[in-house]
């Protein structure tokens, strides 16, 4: 079964909960079942109690008035949104009254072609502009009755959407953007979105444990409720500002006469099966990389947080903290401090665990077996003091992937 597939049956399914739930009409206010990434219902008392009963027993997770299924390393969004706030009384009895029943369900209807202009007209105010999906919507209404202009002119002073129709046909003749001024005067009462403070979310573990899928799991789960993602993949010590730095130590150790010692790499550890001996260069050296390396990641977080309202670190600060003590072993107390005071802190951060042995049969990798199973310990040892959630990484991966995603939505703003 493809992933549109699964998708469309995930909408269906929790479409059929909602239509089942309710004993009168309830309106679908944006794309409709089983398109589209989530569902936008209006409903009024009791149908809301009703219906959020139903939703939850279904087993979508509940935040307010949204909810969310997450399911097969998918996730479909509900939005139940009160009636009796959404227009004033006498537009609201003419929205239900005139609403148009969906083929297939009891109770499910959408807004007439004039409504649905109004509805389209306050969110083209809200967001600024014209936006190509809105563009397309507008054009379906048109096509489906042309004279729906002159029906939501009629209909817009019991909305108290006068303004905001005539900044949307504008905006549909001109292409332009429409002023902040007038956006507010076109809002009236109603309060603009408060701005939502962005998610930083970690994902750590050995190698194999998983890292990398639950972060694009996790991606796809949210950009389908309308969040938008950044993924990071940290690369620990493979920088080039690392290379140019290195020189110095580098160039120090052959004036000692010591050009058999080495700085460890990412990219080359562990090549061999020995382990280093304490040396106080080296100490010095692993203690500037950790302090660059947490650094480099509070930048990346900092840059990222200006295209996502969440951002995925795979890879995390107690990932930085182990691979230090793996590969150096000198200094260790000290880089831990230094990671803890200079990365960023995750607000969500997750330890998928699992043996060695594990980790050896799914991917080919650097490191020998000795090597997985001490850092597996420095991981479990490491997980309280970083604030990380240590989680089985054997289980199913789309019961972590619910599990994650889950959390995450629930602590977005």
């Amino acid at each position: 079964m493809g992933s549109s597939t699964a998708a469309g049956d995930l909408a269906a399914s929790v479409a059929d909960v909602v239509d089942g739930a309710a004993s009168d009409r309830v309106i679908v206010l944006g794309s409709l079942p089983p398109t589209g990434r989530d569902l936008d219902v209006l409903a009024r008392s009791p149908e809301r109690g009703r219906i959020a009963d139903a939703l939850c027993a279904a087993g979508l997770l509940r935040k307010g008035s949204d909810f969310a299924l997450f399911r097969s390393c998918l996730a479909y969004g509900v939005e139940l949104l009160d009636a009796d706030g959404f227009v004033p009384a006498a537009g609201l009895e003419d929205l239900f009254a005139q609403a148009l029943p969906l083929p297939g369900f009891r109770s499910l209807a959408r807004p007439a072609p004039a409504h649905a202009l109004l509805i389209l007209a306050r969110l083209v105010v809200d967001e600024g502009s014209l936006l190509p999906k809105r563009r397309a919507r507008l054009q379906r209404i048109l096509a489906e009755d042309p004279d729906a202009w002159r029906s939501a002119a009629a209909a817009a002073p019991s909305w108290r959407a006068e303004r905001a129709l005539l900044l949307l046909e504008r905006a549909a003749q001109t292409g332009k953007p429409i002023p902040l001024p007038e956006r507010l005067r076109a809002r009236g009462a109603r309060q603009p979105a408060r701005p939502r403070r962005a998610l930083l979310v970690a994902l750590s573990g050995i190698d194999g444990s998983g890292k990398s899928s639950q972060a694009r799991w996790l991606s796809e789960s949210l950009t389908a409720l309308g969040v938008d993602v950044d993924v990071v993949w940290n690369n620990l010590l493979g920088n080039r500002a690392l290379d140019l730095l290195a020189a110095t130590p580098k160039a120090l150790l052959r004036l000692a006469g010591r050009r058999g010692e080495r700085m460890a790499r990412y990219d080359d550890a562990p090549p061999q099966a020995g382990e280093l001996a304490p040396s106080a260069v080296r100490g010095g050296w692993s203690t500037i990389v950790t302090f660059a390396n947490a650094v480099e990641q509070r930048i990346t977080a900092r840059r990222s947080f200006g295209r996502g309202r969440v951002i995925v670190f795979d890879r995390s600060p107690l990932d930085l903290a182990v691979r230090m003590q793996v590969l150096y072993r000198a200094n260790v107390e000290a880089q831990r401090r230094v990671v803890q005071l200079a990365a960023p802190r995750p607000d969500l951060a997750f330890l998928l665990e699992i043996p060695a042995e594990v980790s050896l049969a799914r991917k080919s990798d650097i490191w020998s077996r000795k090597q997985l199973v001490e850092q597996t310990e420095l991981y479990s040892a490491l997980a309280p003091r970083f604030g990380v959630r240590r989680l089985d990484g054997q289980r199913p991966a789309e019961e972590i992937a619910a599990e994650i995603a889950g959390e995450t939505w629930r602590a977005l703003d």
